[in-house]
């Protein structure tokens, strides 16, 4: 797993021109968001009666194999070629109104999907998708999962690298390794003017893992990343119990977790998006942009602002209302890291960079927030009773509002904190997104 993502994130962002790479990242995310949701889907579809939630891992392993070994041995090209041939940047509106039309067909999907089951269980005790296998529902799935992704092998691109002539197409390699393309490309220009100042970052510079974890931007930027996957996490794992004390009903489970992973999803698209398109906004008459470490900021404001309305619900409403801003929050946090990554410490180790915050946020932010603090502030709030007075299986579980409304309040002081860690990480980062550093023109 982390090898692939490591290898895809490190493959969007030295290949895709700028405009077009906070969308792909973003893009990218929200597939990954959406993956775990679709996977379930299609196992229930698959399963039948008799079948062991084992099963599960035969069918996804053969779907690695099918949807992911094969078309990467087929279409990814040599490693010499590499720079060559995945150097052109030519995609079109269409090419992204198509994979944002199968996002949201997908994420319609799951939702009715689990809908659906969660109703079942709830009036009926069983789940008509797990008695006999439903080839109907696990083709759709099939079809809004790979279908896009498909289609998009058959546009055209808006620059066709193949009719340049040998000279150029050597040429534009050699200046795309270097991450500038020159004035005589035909693609796009992109003109670097550093100025000198007395700032330790004042340019983009190519960092190894064990250079990049000497600066300060990186210890802020795994600070809050490990905040904001952490709260993300502690709803997720914790979503069973959360219902259970406040006495909710046992389908606000599912749903929660279904709207959970569609707004987590939706988010990561958005945010790769809007934080591409943010560079070039001019912001009071000032065509400096506005940075991404700005969206981590507004991550950290919508994680507070989540934990806090969690910290007092008591009513369904807000519990669920809760949770689909800590969902915004958590997706918010993943292309963010492949993108700050890459700008501020380079795209020539971004595998080995951005994989250490992949992995180290979530185990930390889930090992800490999830099971450390959420755990000890339950079992405090665990009322003691007599072994006659009640059956085994409530001697230890908690009831009341009380249970996770420390944890929650916690979080949201940490996720307050966040924002003055954003606040460190712009001022430190604001060379490597400075307007004048990159202007990039069309030639038409």
């Amino acid at each position: 797993n982390a090898l692939i993502i490591g290898s895809v994130f490190k493959i969007i962002v030295c290949n895709c021109g700028h405009g077009t790479k906070g969308t792909v990242v973003g893009v990218a995310k929200g597939y990954v968001g959406l993956g775990a949701g679709t996977y379930a889907c299609l196992f229930e579809a698959l399963r039948s009666e008799e079948q062991s939630n084992l099963d599960f891992l035969p069918m996804a392993a053969c779907l690695s194999i099918v949807a992911a070994t094969v078309p990467a041995l087929l279409l990814l090209p040599p490693r010499n070629d590499f720079f060559e041939v995945a150097s052109e940047n030519g995609l079109t509106p269409l090419h992204f109104h198509t994979v944002y039309v199968g996002l949201a067909i997908q994420a319609t999907v799951i939702v009715v999907t689990s809908m659906l089951i969660m109703l079942a269980e709830t009036f009926e005790n069983s789940s008509p998708i797990g008695k006999t296998t439903n080839w109907v529902l696990a083709i759709l799935l099939l079809a809004v999962w790979m279908g896009p992704i498909l289609f998009l092998l058959c546009l055209p691109m808006k620059y066709s690298f193949e009719k340049l002539d040998v000279p150029e197409r050597a040429a534009f390699a050699a200046t795309k390794k270097d991450m500038i393309i020159s004035e005589e490309s035909p693609l796009v220009v992109v003109e670097d003017q550093f100025q000198d100042d007395d700032v330790h970052m004042d340019r983009v510079t190519e960092l190894t893992l064990p250079q990049m974890l000497q600066t300060i931007p990186a210890w802020l930027l795994f600070y809050t990343g490990t905040i904001l996957v952490g709260a993300g996490t502690l709803v997720t794992n914790n979503l069973g119990q959360m219902v259970q004390a406040l006495d909710l009903p046992v389908s606000t489970v599912p749903a929660s977790l279904a709207l959970f992973s569609v707004a987590q999803a939706a988010s990561r698209v958005a945010t790769g998006s809007i934080s591409e398109a943010a560079l070039n906004w001019r912001v009071y008459g000032n065509a400096s942009g506005v940075a991404r470490p700005v969206f981590l900021l507004i991550a950290s404001l919508l994680a507070f602002t989540a934990h806090t309305v969690l910290s007092w619900s008591a009513d369904i409403v807000p519990f669920v209302a809760g949770v689909v801003l800590t969902g915004l929050a958590f997706g918010m946090v993943w292309p963010l890291l492949v993108l700050i990554v890459g700008d501020v410490f380079g795209a020539a180790h971004l595998g080995a960079n951005y994989m250490f915050y992949d992995g180290s946020t979530g185990a930390f932010g889930t090992f800490i927030l999830s099971k450390l603090l959420a755990q000890a502030v339950y079992e405090w709030h665990v009322v003691a009773y007599d072994d006659d007075e009640v059956e085994m299986s409530k001697m230890h579980t908690c009831f009341g509002s009380a249970c996770f409304r420390s944890t929650h309040i916690i979080v949201s002081a940490l996720a307050l904190s966040c924002i003055v860690t954003s606040l460190g990480l712009l001022s430190t980062t604001r060379h490597s997104y400075r307007k004048e550093r990159r202007q990039i023109t069309r030639i038409e």
